[in-house]
């Protein structure tokens, strides 16, 4: 998670972060390629480097700041991942390369998902953690723990997918 945070302030030092982004909806984010070839969008493990950004949607600056940090973790990863997909073949709303791609690019991006929701579960399990420390209200730890389930089911179901089409 720290590393996440770190390539999310690289990219904001290197004016690589844009808020208020028309392409992204709400409170949601995006990483764009960093470029095309091919018809490939590139993603290298240069943070920060060519045309990579971040995008916020216009309402990430009024999230509540838990979530705000999901969002800079998630993106962080995003922006280290070094991954090729072409775009000709990828799914609708995000569900990967489809099974035109070619061979193993949908097991690379099983296995760079992952790794992005396995942090994001373990995120929110350490903010559940946190807020009951702190004494908050059952309702908070009880959505925050919610939100690790989320993110640990889609890990998990990533994963699975990998282990049986990959493996």
């Amino acid at each position: 998670m720290s590393m996440c945070l770190r390539n999310f302030e690289k990219m904001l030092k290197k004016g690589k972060v844009k808020g208020g982004d028309p392409r992204v909806i709400g409170g949601q984010a995006a990483t764009t390629p960093e470029s095309q070839r091919d018809g490939q969008s590139i993603n290298t493990s240069g943070v920060g480097g060519g045309g990579e950004e971040i995008l916020l949607g216009p309402k990430t600056p009024i999230l509540p700041p838990v979530a705000r940090g999901q969002k800079f973790i998630h993106e962080g990863a995003r922006v280290k991942q070094s991954i090729a997909i072409t775009n000709a073949t990828m799914g609708p709303f995000n569900t990967g390369p489809g099974a035109a791609a070619p061979a193993g690019e949908r097991c690379k991006w099983l296995q760079t998902e992952h790794e992005v929701y396995d942090t994001d579960a373990d995120y929110f399990e350490e903010a559940a953690d946190q807020a009951q420390a702190a004494g908050q209200p059952a309702g908070n730890v009880n959505a925050l723990n919610a939100a690790a389930r989320q993110s640990r089911n889609k890990a998990n179901s990533l994963l699975n997918e990998w282990l049986r089409d990959c493996a």
